[in-house]
Parts: C-alpha cells; structure tokens; sequence
C-alpha cells in the first residue's frame, strides 16, 4: 500500500496553552491505513537531535524539523506514513516528540503528557539524550517514573495483587545527595588519537530542572540534591497516588508498553568497564544497576533505574559521536554524507537496521495488530482523556477501540457477504440446496472477515449481530431467489398460453369434443413448460396457480360440450379434481423438504460460527500464553540480573510477580458462551 506522504503532518498538536488535541487532517490519513502499523516514536529533551535520527529512519535527509537553536523546534507530536522499507504490506509510523524541558515552556506536566502519549501510542519507543548515561540523565528521564501516575492499567476496582513499590525507609527524613557524572570504572576518554581532543560533553539542555516529583510508595519525604545540573525541591511521593491503582504490577504495564531504545548522542567516552571493553548494552544495563541500600537516597537513585527496568524489559542501547565538527552541527541536514563522520555514520546505519528489523507490529493485549485507522482511534481516546482531565486507562481505550472496531467488523462482513454473493449468485437457482450452498459460502467469507477484524467480542455480542444480519440476508435472499423463480415462470407461462387463449376467445373449445380437445391442449402446454430451463423453485407452485385460474374456463367448455353425457362429465369432473389435488399434495411436499432444508441450514450456521469462534478462541489463547511466556522470560532474565547485583530484596518481590504470572498461565480459561 503506497501511502502518500510527502513530508511529515502534526498528529497531535501542543498549543501555547499547553491543550493537546488530535489533527484531523492526520486522522484522515490514518484512517485510509488497513495495513498493520509500526509506531516508532522518539522523545528526549529538546535540542539534543531527535528527528535528524528520525529523518533517517525515514531514509531522508529532511522531513521532520531539526532547527538549529536554542528553542525547542517540533511541537507536540508529528507524524510521518511510509512503506516500510522491511516488512511487506506493513506501513512505517515515525512519531517525533516536542523536545522535553523546554525552559520556554515551564510546564513538565505537559511534558510528561507528551512523552505518555508516545509510549502509548508506540511498538518501539527511541529515548534520546546527550553526553552520558549518569545521574543527570536520569534525573532527565523523571518522566519515566511519573508514568503510573500518567497511565492506568485497568478502570476503577480492576487490577491484580503483586504491586511493585518503592518504599523509603522513613519519612520526614532530610537527605543530600551529590550528582554523579560516568559511573564508577568508565574512561572519560575522547573517541581517537586527540583529534577530538576539544570535544566537551555538556549536560543535556545546559542544566536541569526544577520541582521535579518523583514518585515512591510514602508521602512527605523532602529531598535536596546538590551538585551539578541537580535538582532542587524533588518531591517524593507516593506510588498509590494518581493513576497508579492498587495490584498493578509491572506485568499489566509491559503488556500495552513499547520495546524500548536509549539512543545516546554526542557520547565520546570509550565503551570500557574496569579495564575491558563492553557493549553498548552492556554500558546501559551497568547505568541501570540498582543500589541495595534502603536510605532515602539509595531509593531516589533506584527509582527510574527501576522504573525503566521493570516497564521496559527490552531495551537496547546505541551510542553516537558527534556527527560533525561544532561549528558544522547547525547545518546538519544539509551535509553531504561524506562530511558527516565515517563513525557516525555507520553508528546511524546500525541503528536503523536496527529498527526496522526488529520493531514489531503495534498490537494491544491479546496480540491483536493494530492498523492505521486503529492508531487514530486510539490517539483520539488517549488524547480526549487528558483534556478531560482523567487519566488514561489503556484498557478502557482497548475496550473502546474494540467496540468500534467491532462494529465496524459487522459492516464489512455484511459488505463481503454482498459482494460475494453478487459476485456468484444467479437467481433463480433450480434447487433450494443450491441457493443455500450459494448463501454458505458467502457466510463463511464473512465470517473470515468478521474474524479477521473484530477482538475482545467476549460474549459474542457483534458476532451475534452479525449472525442476525446474515440470517436476515439467507431470508432475503430467498425470497430473492422465489420472486425471481416466479417471474420467469409466468413470463413461460403466459407465453406458452398465448395460442390456447386465444381459442378460448374465440370459442374455438366451445363445439361438440372441445372439452378434449381443451384439455389436450394444456397437457402439450404444460410438457413444454417443463422443458423451459432455468425456471427455479417456484415452478409447480406457479404451474399450480396457473391451472387452478383456468378451472372455471375448463368447467364452463364441460359443460357445453354436447358430445359428453352427465355420466361422462362426472367422471371428468372428479378426475380434474383428483389431479388437483395430487400436484397440491406433490406441492405441499416440496414446501416441507424446503422447510426442512432450511432448518437443516439453519443448524449448519450455526455450527459455521461456533466453528470459527472456537477457532480464534484458541488462537487468542495461543497469543495470550506467547504474551504471558515473554513477560516470564523477560521477568527471569531481570531476576538473574538482579541474583548478580546481590539485592535479594529486589529478588524477592520480583518473584511474588513470577508466581503470580505463573499461576495466571496454569490457570484454565474460562469457556465463553457461543453463538446460539
């Protein structure tokens, strides 16, 4: 599917006031979007080089803005569709984020609404920073630990027991901490042999933010750092608070969350750890290693290391030096590829690669993809929830979406089973089983296609919409089918009565043996009505209908028949009766089969839906326990992480989590009801 855009649109637009609202001109172009998405969104703070990395991605040299100040450039969250250059009959959705801590602005809980809405909305989610990975940067990624309040799981009095919580060891308690540059064992050495040599790292944004809230399982707890680029007032408060909701765990959360990537830029540190070299992913999974103390201030060094730990399982990391001489970065997008460093360069291809072939598909819980008209509806739900004040719960939104879809699924089943069937049919059929195989085969295409779409139907409400549609439409088409059948019989009919009408008008059966001859007359009338072809099912009816009409004209020629005695006009009136009532009792048993065919179809239906729900029932369940054994395998590769760093604590309550999961897999699914 060619999708066309040229350059990038606004999706949601973040006006001064600070008010989001989702571009119609974007949602227009979402909704001709059937093919399966891949969101890649990318935030970080602002001026640190996010949609040069995008532009990339997007295999360009321009579309999204870089700017070349000091002020934040894109504002609120633009939206890029392109085939994907990877994955066939899959479309490429590139999200570039306002920049984070804008000090124009001065409004982080705008920010934090900004970077939730791009871990909403997207399958890999790229955070970008400059420098280093070190305290600074952390404090820089608060927005991480500030999701659970941003974002529910479940609605009110859903949610499971087995919450994480970062609990303090006291409150009221007075602690200073001081801001850490590289961690312990890195070389802060330039990348090369002193031709970087005046190369400095700066903190990202030239300095950091205030009244940044940081959220731990206790209230009131005051904390002040000093330091370099460190922030004052930090507020620590609790988990409980906002949008997080007692039994939901990091579990719930991976599930809606995107793969996470830490792009780091501007690194010219050599990747070393006490000597030996380590990868890039190695740096990042050190960065992120947990203190196992319990003051105060181990728990507000621990808290966004955990938060990204725990919400973000898959992660990645890719560092890059500086593309270019300082002077030189300003123009960045109008460098030839070969001004651009050699090292850079191929760190920005590797990261590409990356993406594209390892991005999935978004879906939501239970594996089902999400498509561009899919992503619209979702950023409209997401977005009317933050105007309104609420807090978004991503399985209201699922839920939401999937009764929109869900209806929508009925109408383009309907629409299949139409075209289908007015691709095939031609009416009138010669058998009634004709016409019903004709309307099964349609019903089974729009069953597939129902299925296809719909999800989360878990009382089968649409599916029985639909049914009751396509029972609606088997009716009609019958109906269909005899009127078409009874058309064509009385056009033959009328046609081959043409000649013995005429005798009747003219008195031609009104002699002495025109009884006879009368008769015979409408028996080589009728032989020749049953050789017409194509006549349908309605045929004896209308044959029937047709000579009890001419009952009175035949009555009247017996009666003036003068060859007959009364004896012999008896007898023939009690054989013209007779015959009657033979093609009405043939007749009567024609309708009964009909009926009985009909009842008969009527069970093949419905065995056709429980069929195929059963089907995509199993099919959900395969992709629910594929779900559960990814968390579970993520969830053990944490737990030897943290067996390694020593924090049994850690250990412990991560393995209430494991059980929790493990029970929830060995648990049998309930049986739904089914379409009756």
């Amino acid at each position: 599917m060619e999708i066309p855009m040229l350059a990038p649109i606004c999706l949601v637009e973040n006006s001064p006031a600070g008010e989001l609202r989702v571009q119609q001109e974007a949602l227009r172009v979402l909704a001709d979007i059937s093919q399966p998405v891949v969101v890649v969104a990318i935030a970080g703070l602002y001026r640190t080089g996010k949609s040069y990395l995008m532009n990339r991605l997007a295999s360009k040299r321009t579309g999204f803005s870089l700017g070349s100040t000091i002020q934040s450039h894109t504002k609120g969250i633009w939206m890029w569709c392109l085939p994907h250059p990877r994955r066939a009959g899959h479309t490429l959705v590139l999200l570039d984020t306002e920049g984070l801590g804008d000090v124009e602005k001065g409004d982080g809980k705008n920010d934090t609404w900004i970077f939730s809405l791009a871990v909403l909305l997207s399958s890999t989610l790229v955070y970008n920073s400059l420098g280093t990975i070190n305290q600074e940067a952390m404090d820089q990624l608060h927005y991480v630990t500030e999701l659970t309040e941003r974002i529910k799981v479940k609605p009110a009095g859903g949610g499971r027991r087995g919450d994480m919580k970062v609990k303090p060891a006291s409150k009221g308690v007075k602690v200073k901490t001081m801001g850490e540059g590289a961690r312990k064992g890195m070389k802060a050495k330039p990348v090369g042999q002193g031709s970087r040599g005046d190369v400095k790292v700066k903190p990202a944004g030239g300095g950091s933010r205030g009244d940044m809230k940081v959220k731990a399982a206790s209230e009131g707890v005051k904390v002040k750092t000093t330091g370099e680029g460190a922030r004052e007032d930090m507020e620590v408060k609790a988990a409980g608070e906002g949008g997080r909701q007692e039994g939901e765990d990091s579990t719930e959360f991976v599930r809606f969350f995107p793969a996470f990537v830490w792009a780091v830029r501007d690194f010219v540190l050599q990747l070393e750890l006490d000597g030996q070299e380590i990868t890039e992913d190695e740096y990042l999974e050190n960065a992120l290693k947990l203190k196992p103390g319990s003051s105060e201030q181990d728990q507000l060094y621990n808290l966004p290391r955990k938060c990204i730990r725990q919400f973000f399982p898959g992660r990645k990391c890719f560092v890059f030096i500086p593309p270019a001489g300082w002077r030189d970065l300003a123009r960045l997008e109008e460098l030839r590829e070969a001004e651009l460093e050699p090292e850079f360069r191929e760190q920005v291809t590797r990261f590409c690669h990356h993406v594209w072939e390892t991005s999935k598909p978004k879906t939501i819980p239970g594996g089902h993809v999400v498509t561009g008209a899919m992503l619209g509806n979702l950023a409209v739900t997401y977005v009317d929830a933050i105007r309104s004040g609420a807090v978004p719960c991503m399985e209201s939104a699922v839920l939401a979406l999937a009764q929109m879809e869900n209806s929508a699924a009925v109408g383009e089943a309907v629409a299949a089973y139409e075209e289908q069937l007015g691709r095939r049919a031609a009416l009138p059929t010669e058998s009634v089983q004709e016409l019903l195989e004709l309307h099964a085969q349609c019903e089974r295409e729009a069953l597939w296609v129902f299925m296809a779409r719909a999800f989360k139907d878990d009382e089968q409400q649409y599916q029985g919409q639909l049914k009751d549609e396509l029972d609606s439409k088997r009716a009609e088409l019958c109906c269909r089918n005899e009127q078409a059948s009874s058309d064509r019989c009385t056009a033959a009919l009328l046609e081959l009565s043409q000649e013995l009408e005429k005798r009747v008008c003219e008195g031609g059966y009104s002699v002495p043996g025109g009884y006879q001859r009368l008769l015979d007359d409408q028996r080589e009338m009728v032989e020749k009505y049953q050789l017409v072809p194509g006549k349908g099912i309605m045929a004896a009816e209308v044959l029937q209908q047709f000579l009890k009409s001419k009952e009175t004209v035949a009555q009247a020629v017996l009666q003036t028949d003068q060859s007959l005695t009364d004896r012999q006009r008896e007898i023939e009136v009690e054989r013209a009766r007779a015959e009657a009532a033979e093609r009405e009792a043939q007749l009567s048993q024609e309708m009964q089969a009909r009926t009985e065919q009909l009842l008969q179809d009527q069970e093949r239906s419905h065995q056709e839906h429980v069929q195929q729900l059963t089907a995509k029932m199993e099919e959900e369940r395969r992709q629910l326990l594929a779900e559960q054994e990814t968390a579970l395998a993520l969830k053990l590769q944490e737990q030897e992480r943290l067996l390694r760093e020593g924090l049994r604590g850690e250990v412990a309550q991560l393995q209430q989590q494991i059980q929790n999961l493990t029970k929830e897999m060995s648990r049998p699914r309930r049986s739904r009801c089914v379409v009756c």
